[in-house]
């Protein structure tokens, strides 16, 4: 996934790459509109203590843990908002997300043109993210099927046997597709 974030704007531009062969097109949300519920409980991440936090948004329960000594409002995909950098979000259907290091980079002199390029370009809200994603995946479905020589309607029709069971799973948004062929 390539995340840019806009942080004056509250904006995130993301694009996933690997996604049905990837994908060229960024799509926008808003960034940081989580309600965060600040939980009295502490973990140790190396020589972090940090702190933990929970929200429901988009479709799943997340749980993260913050560090109050990196005051960086930052965190993972579109998390954020938190008095402190997340360093873990712990995903129920997937593995968790740990930050493991941390260094300083030299700031790329293009960034900034590379910003202003993706900025001046119309793109499409998280709806339309949604709307996209069902329809490759409505497709997908469909290859799948006419693949393995099994009609769209078959699954309906009695004494049919189903060959396989595809899941498609992306937790980062919470959306979770199954389909039999």
């Amino acid at each position: 996934m390539e995340v840019w974030k806009n942080f004056r704007k509250k904006i995130i531009y993301f694009r996933y790459r690997k996604m049905f062969g990837g994908s060229k097109d960024f799509y926008s949300d808003t960034l940081f509109p989580m309600h965060w519920t600040l939980v009295d409980e502490e973990k140790k991440f190396g020589n972090l203590t940090c702190k933990k936090a929970v929200t429901d948004f988009k479709n799943q329960h997340m749980v993260v843990w913050y560090c109050p000594d990196i005051p960086i409002p930052d965190g993972p995909w579109k998390l954020g908002g938190l008095p402190g950098l997340i360093v873990c979000w712990e995903q129920p259907e997937d593995k968790a997300l740990v930050l493991v290091n941390m260094q300083a980079q030299q700031f790329p002199h293009n960034l900034l043109t590379q910003v202003q390029k993706l900025e001046a370009t119309k793109i499409p809200d998280y709806l339309k993210y949604r709307k996209d994603l069902a329809q490759l995946v409505h497709k997908y479905e469909l290859f799948k099927r006419e693949q393995m020589g099994n009609c769209v309607s078959c699954a309906s029709v009695p004494g049919t046997k189903i060959i396989s069971k595809d899941v498609f799973n992306n937790s980062y948004e919470g959306i979770k597709y199954e389909f039999t062929h």
